[in-house]
């Protein structure tokens, strides 16, 4: 492995973020990705091998990871993690005979299809596409309910070209009652985990997907993909690395071998746990299930298309639940009781809020953020109340110093995402009251949290806590102004 491998393994392990390793070794976090994505490296001699070794061993604090620890090392290493993990990191990265091997296997491959009798072969990443569309129509052109196993911690991007089609198909399958089963790859990359969510949440939001993650390290070198539609067919390969564009996909019929992976898949499965909580949208729990984590005083980010319900004052969110028939009052929500910014607390909240010009406000047309109802009704603010909340965020500011706030220019997507550090994550849609995603995987929420922490960095540079009370004093300004006229 290289060393890229091997940190990126220990940090997995030990549930180190980027974020952390760099605060203790001085560094800014992306280099740390940089450093566990290969594109940076150091030297077997570096002042800084050793207190990232010092590190990890910090957070090897059970025996279950000492055990996992020992495996990727191979030796025993609970009489003395430092040294070893150390050892390990400076270790050379690929023997001669590996490297013979792995040239071997880069030999180009005909990318001709063979078949016999119910197995067909495909080769290379176009094949590999043929094969999947190939069990995706079959399964779309039963006259019946299927159930589709899909798993697969190979590179995606051979997926680039057939997504439309991908997705036509698995909507097919799903509108006639189909199930998907679905184990997915965790990566410590945001770029690919939000890659994942955002091609999965629509299907998600239909209630037909099961999603779910294997809680150990796999080591990332000898990868498989596997995709069933049980009792009826399957594809199935395997890779070495990201060698994808030269590994043969099978495609089979044969019942006895599909039944075969069939078990297969569920004894992986079995080890599994799930990866996302769905919460349904217009009940209770979608609303509180928010307010439960922020109470949990930890520190947080929120990036938002909608003024956050959390810095909401009580009267405005009475006062829009008055306007509004149908819509129920939760007075048991903290929102309501106030216990958001206790004097006394510690955790910082950052949100990364967007401000609509003012002629929508004076349209009545700013969204009020879903958290806030349960019923399918769009709600939007009065100017009135737009003005309200801000001028509540502005006195939020003056009075807490832990909590800050950054506008960003750029309209956002309607996806507002809330994660907070060393615990979950949130996904959820602003301008309709969608399923609310609930992600609590360590390295996925990690990956959130180093991506946030990011965008927070890039707003420092150029606001403070003043400048932006002072915008926001000036927008309500013009607000009343405009409602003057």
């Amino acid at each position: 492995m290289t060393f890229s491998n091997k940190l990126n393994l220990l940090m997995k392990i030990t549930e180190t973020s980027n974020s952390a390793l760099a605060k203790q070794l001085v560094f800014d976090p992306s280099y740390i990705s940089r450093l566990r994505n290969g594109t940076r490296s150091l030297s077997k001699d570096s002042e800084y091998m050793m207190p990232i070794a010092k590190y990890i061993a910090k957070n090897c604090d059970t025996a279950e990871k000492i055990q996992m620890m020992s495996d990727v090392i191979g030796e025993d290493i609970s009489s003395n993690i430092e040294e070893r993990v150390f050892a390990f990191l400076n270790q050379p990265s690929l023997n001669a005979k590996v490297r013979a091997i792995l040239s071997d296997m880069s030999a180009p491959v005909s990318n001709d299809k063979k078949s016999e009798e119910n197995l067909l072969c495909f080769y290379g990443d176009e094949g590999r596409k043929e094969a999947t569309l190939m069990l995706l129509s079959r399964a779309a052109k039963l006259n019946k309910p299927v159930t589709l196993l899909l798993f697969s911690d190979e590179s995606g991007e051979w997926m680039n070209g057939i997504s439309y089609e991908w997705e036509s198909f698995l909507w097919q399958i799903i509108l006639k009652q189909g199930k998907v089963k679905v184990i997915h790859k965790i990566s410590y990359n945001i770029d690919e985990m939000f890659d994942i969510i955002l091609r999965w949440l629509p299907f998600y939001a239909t209630g037909a997907i099961d999603a779910y993650y294997y809680p150990k390290l796999r080591d990332g070198i000898y990868k498989r993909s596997l995709s069933v539609v049980a009792s009826n067919a399957a594809t199935f390969s395997t890779s070495i690395g990201a060698q994808t564009e030269v590994s043969p996909t099978f495609f089979t019929t044969d019942i006895q071998a599909v039944d075969a992976f069939t078990n297969e898949f569920y004894s992986y499965l079995s080890l599994c746990k799930p990866l996302i909580e769905f919460f349904k949208p217009f009940t209770k729990r979608y609303n509180q299930i928010l307010g439960e984590s922020i109470a949990k005083s930890k520190d947080n980010i929120l990036k938002s298309y909608s003024l956050p319900i959390v810095s909401m004052p009580a009267c405005v969110l009475k006062q829009i639940y008055q306007r509004y028939d149908g819509l129920e009052l939760n007075k048991e929500s903290p929102f309501l009781k106030g216990e958001l910014f206790a004097p006394d607390s510690q955790s910082n909240t950052v949100h990364i809020i967007y401000l609509h010009d003012i002629d929508t406000v004076l349209a009545n047309k700013a969204l009020v953020t879903s958290a806030t109802i349960y019923n399918e009704t769009q709600i939007f603010y009065t100017p009135i109340e737009y003005k309200l909340h801000l001028e509540n965020i502005v006195k939020l500011l003056q009075a807490h110093r832990h909590f800050s706030v950054y506008i960003d220019d750029e309209k956002p997507s309607e996806l507002s995402l809330h994660v907070f550090e060393d615990n979950e994550a949130f996904i959820f849609n602003e301008s309709t009251a969608g399923i609310l995603f609930k992600i609590t995987e360590k390295n996925t929420t990690n990956a959130f949290w180093d991506y946030m922490t990011q965008l927070v960095t890039q707003f420092q540079e150029n606001h403070t806590r003043e400048s932006v009370c002072l915008r926001i004093q000036n927008y309500i300004k013009e607000l009343e102004d405009r409602m003057g006229q």
